[in-house]
């Protein structure tokens, strides 16, 4: 089961993250696997539909501090707000669905190297199983 969050509902005292594995990505030291808890349940990743959110420069820029700073308490690295930087692209995307596909942000984690970190992300169209059901076997 999957929940979507919004994008201005994501508390930083409900982040967990859990102990830095060594990063398959060469040039990052350390991942860390973020989690999402309250009181009701446990979440292994955030994930957000992004079609319809307004002011999306600073609810994402928002988002992405508040993930980074929870961690950087105790790594104390300078913060790389790679999301925010590329966020024309994304609206881009979003502009040339125009509502024919959801546009989906899924964020599992940071990534630490000598001197940054940052958090690992991915977006993705949503695709619907509506015309396959229309298959007869």
């Amino acid at each position: 089961m999957e929940h979507i969050f919004n994008l201005d509902d994501i508390e930083p005292y409900n982040l967990i993250f859990k102990l830095p594995v060594k990063n398959q990505n060469n040039h990052f030291l350390y991942y860390y696997k973020i989690l999402y808890s309250d009181i009701f349940v446990h979440y292994k990743y955030l994930l957000f539909s992004i079609n319809s959110q307004y002011d999306i420069y600073n609810k994402l820029q928002k988002l992405e501090l508040n993930i980074l700073n929870s961690l950087n308490q105790h790594v104390q690295k300078e913060i790389q707000l790679q999301l925010f930087n590329e966020i024309d692209k994304l609206i881009k995307m979003m502009e040339r669905l125009k509502h024919s596909q959801q546009l989906f942000l899924k964020i599992s984690g940071v990534w630490e190297n000598d001197t940054t970190i940052g958090i690992v992300y991915k977006i993705y169209y949503g695709t619907s199983t509506v015309k396959l059901s229309k298959i007869i076997c």
